[in-house]
């Protein structure tokens, strides 16, 4: 997909792929779209006589993981997915508000009206937390909200040099995976741990700096110069909402990811709920939310909860 972009001068989005499954197809859309064409709004599975889930990106602002919460969800739920306007090549939302007001405009051309199921994954929580807020004020009805490993508003000031919980934590994660691995391997391990490190720092320092360059120019421009990720992260580090959601929050964890946060979700996210946070813990094997257990946990246990939803109504 680098080298389509690189060569054809085309900012192809990696979701397209959820979209169109065949070479044939792939070049129809890009040929018919353009540089311009891609929406946010991603149809990953359409069909479906059930209300659809729209389930909203990661700071990387992709959203490939919907691929697999509907392998579990099964064929009969719609699932659409919330990409970043980024990764389109269209200039980057700067605040949670601001995308949230452009997903929605999005979301209304699939459904007009609610009730609404809204799914967030890590940073899209935050995301999906927001749309519901102004979907109330709205005057419309969200069913049904979903985040996965979502660190809860006003928690990651500081995060994560500033914390030292987190590093503690981090660093207590990386030695016990180290006493686990071989001689080579350990060595890698290690090697890609200082790098990683490293890249943390840099960016850290970054997203700090023009932070502080925005409020010093009262204008709020310095996070342009930032990449999408960058720029993310920095919007959830700002996000403070006073909303509390007139309902239940489901929380999908992996408590071997979430604990890196200073705040576990499972505590952050329980001033955000005036019914309470259900909260499903899910475990992972080495593919990740790829793996079968996520697949089965998030998808699987979704599909449930929306069928649940679809029979009391």
């Amino acid at each position: 997909m680098a080298l389509v972009n690189e060569e054809l001068h085309m900012n192809v989005p990696l979701s397209s792929l959820l979209e169109v499954r065949t070479i044939e197809d792939m070049a129809k859309a890009m040929r018919g779209q353009g540089a311009e064409g891609w929406s946010s709004l991603v149809a990953v599975q359409p069909k479906g006589a059930r209300p659809p889930l729209f389930c909203m990106h990661s700071h990387t602002g992709d959203v490939l993981y919907c691929e697999y919460i509907s392998q579990g969800a099964g064929p009969e739920q719609p699932i659409y997915g919330m990409q970043a306007q980024g990764v389109t090549g269209k200039p980057a939302h700067q605040s949670i508000e601001e995308m949230s007001i452009h997903y929605l405009k999005e979301l209304r051309k699939t459904q007009a009206h609610g009730p609404y199921h809204l799914f967030g994954f890590c940073f899209g929580g935050m995301v999906a937390f927001e749309m519901a807020r102004q979907l109330r004020e709205q005057g419309e009805d969200v069913a049904f909200l979903g985040i996965y490993n979502s660190p809860a508003p006003g928690t990651l000031k500081g995060w994560p040099l500033g914390q030292i919980t987190y590093l503690k934590r981090r660093a207590e994660d990386e030695w016990r995976r180290l006493k686990g691995m071989a001689g080579k391997q350990k060595a890698a391990h290690l090697l890609r741990n200082i790098r990683n490190f490293g890249l943390l720092v840099r960016r850290t320092a970054v997203i700090e700096g023009v932070e502080v360059l925005s409020k010093m120019r009262k204008n709020g421009n310095g996070a342009r110069r930032l990449t999408l990720e960058a720029i993310n992260i920095a919007a959830a580090k700002r996000f403070e909402p006073k909303f509390i959601f007139p309902g239940k929050i489901t929380l999908f964890v992996s408590s071997e990811v979430a604990r890196v946060y200073p705040i576990p979700p499972t505590e952050g996210w329980k001033a955000f709920a005036s019914k309470g946070v259900e909260v499903i813990e899910v475990p992972l094997d080495d593919k990740g939310w790829r793996g079968t257990p996520f697949v089965q946990t998030v998808g699987g246990r979704i599909g449930d909860l929306l069928r649940s939803a679809e029979v009391s109504r």
